[in-house]
């Protein structure tokens, strides 16, 4: 059961691609929610091209068209998480997905996929390697996303200077 005040997360708030643009709160949800708690990884059922998915670090509830995959003892959560991100598992679910306007794909049907499974301590060693290079990412993310705005202002400025005929 979940309270008017737990957090909620709809498909609308994962990325494709991975990640969380924001989240709402339950009240007035009126369906039937999932439960899911920190460290569970989110997987949006429908429409599996779109791989939506997130590792979350809270508790709340989503909606039935998202998975709360939990992790164990012998899963790491970001080692479950990079593994739905493979092409293999989105070409499979893909492939395993019903409907013809809303194709989803089953839980029980991703139950199935093939994981290779190192032993934990190797997962967690895995992730460390991932979590540092997906930030080396995001770094570099950032820095081009700075360049590209500070293009535009240069372009904007020499379009203004020559427009003012300022330009020799």
């Amino acid at each position: 059961m979940f309270n008017d005040n737990d957090v909620y997360v709809g498909l609308e708030h994962l990325i494709s691609g991975g990640g969380l643009k924001e989240y709402a709160n339950s009240a007035g949800l009126k369906s039937a929610k999932t439960v899911f708690r920190a460290g569970d990884v989110l997987y949006g059922k429908l429409r599996p091209c779109l791989n939506k998915h997130v590792l979350v670090d809270f508790d709340g509830v989503c909606s039935t068209d998202i998975l709360a995959l939990r992790s164990s003892d012998y899963l790491e959560p970001i080692y479950l998480e990079s593994w739905i991100s493979t092409p293999m598992f989105i070409r499979k679910a893909v492939e395993d997905s019903k409907g013809v306007n809303l194709p989803r794909v089953s839980f029980k049907s991703i139950a199935e996929y093939p994981l290779a499974l190192p032993p934990i301590e190797e997962q967690k060693e895995i992730s460390r390697i991932l979590d540092s290079a997906l930030a080396r990412v995001e770094r570099v993310n950032e820095l081009v996303a700075l360049a590209v705005a500070q293009l535009a202002a240069m372009k904007r400025q020499l379009v203004a200077a020559a427009l003012a005929g300022k330009l020799q």
